[in-house]
């Protein structure tokens, strides 16, 4: 499906390395999978493998999240861009990156993690924070 790399910091690891929470959201604890110095990490290189078929309206979104804070989107890969770095703002160093498929619906935050999104790749949208009182993103 997909693959990421920690620039200067890591191999390429493919989608066995993340923890699938649901049909279309992957986690990494970037502690276990980076190191120590997973809170300096400023970019993150994720690219699309040949035998994964992202429908052409659909993109692979990534977002970062500190815990007790609201998702950040980061960037995207869809079939016309297959790769891209991107760089994840400064965090906590509890902060987590998310790969999720469809916007995040806030599940538990693991320390420092990255999640990847497959869906629409209409961004702004994405980037709806949830309404008060509400347990999700719209």
């Amino acid at each position: 499906m997909f693959g990421v790399v920690f620039p200067n910091r890591s191999f390429p690891m493919d989608i066995s390395t993340f923890s699938q929470i649901d049909t279309f959201h992957w986690v990494l604890d970037m502690n276990t999978f980076v190191g120590e110095a997973y809170d300096q990490v400023r970019e993150l290189c994720i690219f699309l493998l040949n035998s994964f078929s992202l429908p052409a309206d659909k993109a692979l979104a990534v977002y970062i999240q500190s815990p007790g804070s609201p998702f950040l989107f980061c960037g995207a890969v869809t079939l016309s861009r297959p790769s891209a770095v991107l760089s994840l703002p400064g965090q906590s160093p509890e902060a987590a990156v998310r790969c999720a498929s469809r916007p995040p619906a806030t599940p538990p935050s693991p320390p420092r993690s990255a999640s990847l999104s497959r869906t629409s790749p209409r961004f702004p949208r994405l980037m709806s924070p949830p309404r008060r009182g509400s347990s999700g993103w719209r």
